[in-house]
């Protein structure tokens, strides 16, 4: 096991069964993320933390619909305990915590071989199919919505990791339905880890449908936009892209669209990896999510270029390595020099920093 960082471990029991959680980071977010904890368990491969994980988050899987937290059937929760925030509870406000939740089912089979993980918690992985697939529309793309709203319905403004805020938009000018890329590749994805978890092919309807959507987006706009709403397209340089290789297979890409994304990643580079955005999009009232590196990102956008042999991007990507000895929730870069923000410490930074370590030290 990893030496975890002491107060980042919550110590707890689900069904007389004592286990250990992991919390976000400090000060701001001592509680329980899935996808924070997911994310950094699949760069950690701590097995039994990420079993822990999975049934934590099968333990308070959704059970119900419910505008007040976001709540739907087969939903995997945000962070628990959820918090106040614009009249609303943040607790299942994520679209993409679920689809995590299944390949971390998919990745835990994968490291120790042992299936009966899947087989106790086969309901919630149905749950959790279902959930996904009530999601994609006619065009095989996956929507976030939330029954008939369609302004200010979750707690936050945007469901998928950068929940702060879209830059080109302003903070309350998001509406639902949303599609968001990045959110469908993760869902993609799960629908597939579904698959090999079942050992079932009942699914491949629903993964090609969702393949054809992606490839249709960006045959009739010629790029991919990072999300659109009733209002329109939000097309700008972003992570996303790069980041979403993580959760695709060689070929599901063409090499059009490949080459788009790696020109789209040139244009945010920067010498400790990518921002989320270009410097022109910045947004200061809004820079949480607009104006910054994060450093765990870089390390899903490592994996996943290193296996499109996206070598620039590769070497890009690892330079956040050894850049600071602390593990920072966010950088705001400024040429050749950055600023430490957010948390500190921050699980899925110390994550990253600990993948690189093993990483590079093999590569040597």
């Amino acid at each position: 096991m990893i030496i975890m960082i002491e107060k980042l471990v919550n110590k707890l029991e689900i069904d007389n069964q004592a286990i250990n959680i992991l919390l976000a980071g400090f000060p701001t977010y001592p509680r329980n993320f899935s996808r924070d904890s997911f994310c950094s368990l699949f760069l950690l491969e701590d097995t039994e933390l990420l079993k822990n994980q999975i049934i934590y988050s099968s333990y308070l899987q959704g059970q119900k619909f419910d505008n007040y937290t976001g709540e739907e059937i087969g939903k995997v929760h945000h962070e628990y305990p959820g918090v106040e925030l614009n009249g609303k509870n943040t607790q299942y406000n994520a679209c993409d915590t679920t689809a995590l939740y299944l390949i971390a089912h998919l990745k835990y089979q994968e490291l120790t071989e042992d299936c009966s993980l899947a087989q106790k918690y086969q309901k919630n992985i149905h749950l959790a199919v279902e959930y996904i697939i009530d999601h994609i529309n006619d065009e095989g793309l996956f929507i976030e919505k939330q029954a008939d709203c369609v302004q200010n319905c979750f707690a936050v403004s945007v469901t998928y990791w950068k929940d702060s805020v879209l830059s080109k938009r302003a903070k309350d000018d998001h509406f639902f339905p949303v599609f968001y890329y990045l959110a469908h590749c993760m869902n993609l994805a799960a629908i597939r880890a579904a698959s090999k978890i079942l050992n079932t092919s009942q699914y491949q309807d629903i993964e090609n449908k969702m393949l054809e959507g992606l490839h249709y987006l960006f045959q009739t706009h010629s790029h991919f936009p990072v999300a659109f709403d009733q209002q329109g397209l939000i097309s700008m340089e972003s992570s996303d892209f790069i980041h979403s290789l993580y959760y695709l297979q060689n070929g599901d890409l063409t090499s059009v669209e490949l080459d788009w994304i790696s020109d789209q990643a040139q244009k945010i580079a920067t010498g400790f990896g990518y921002l989320v955005n270009p410097k022109y999009l910045c947004n200061p009232k809004h820079s949480y999510h607009s104006c910054t590196l994060w450093p765990f990102e870089q390390a899903f956008i490592y994996i996943g270029a290193k296996k499109f042999q996206l070598n620039d991007i590769v070497n890009v990507a690892k330079r956040i390595y050894n850049k600071t000895h602390t593990y920072p929730e966010i950088i705001y870069v400024d040429n050749q020099t950055f600023d430490e923000g957010g948390n500190n410490p921050q699980l899925w930074t110390f994550a990253c920093f600990e993948y690189f370590k093993k990483e590079l030290e093999l590569d040597k």
